[in-house]
């Protein structure tokens, strides 16, 4: 199979949004964040070669219920809580800083 063709199939609406579910009446569909990127190349000399890759996250669902239709978005709370450290560390490294400056300039005051 070409690349082109291998890259075709790799790239269907099915990979962004899965099947439905549904259930009690309520539809849920599903959808992710695709990214991808190839690349190929040759030799010159009849050496050729080539590849791709696909990610895919998970970025949340199409809830339907009752004519209305809502967005819910996946939560990574990993992500969250990783954030959160880093204002933290952040936020407390500022602050050591201007009060070590405020106290130099304190020690240099006549």
């Amino acid at each position: 199979m070409g690349m082109t063709k291998k890259i075709q199939q790799d790239f269907r609406a099915r990979i962004v949004y899965h099947e439905p579910v549904e259930q009690n009446g309520i539809i849920v569909v599903p959808a992710a964040r695709v990214r991808g990127g190839g690349g190929g190349g040759g030799d010159g000399q009849g050496g050729e070669g080539g590849g791709f890759g696909l990610s895919a996250t998970p970025s949340g669902a199409w809830v339907i219920q009752g004519g209305r239709v809502r967005w819910k978005p996946a939560i990574d709370i990993l992500a969250l809580v990783a954030g959160g450290y880093l204002v933290a560390v952040a936020y407390f490294f500022f602050a050591w800083l201007t009060e070590r400056s405020s106290a130099k300039a304190r020690r240099h005051m006549p």
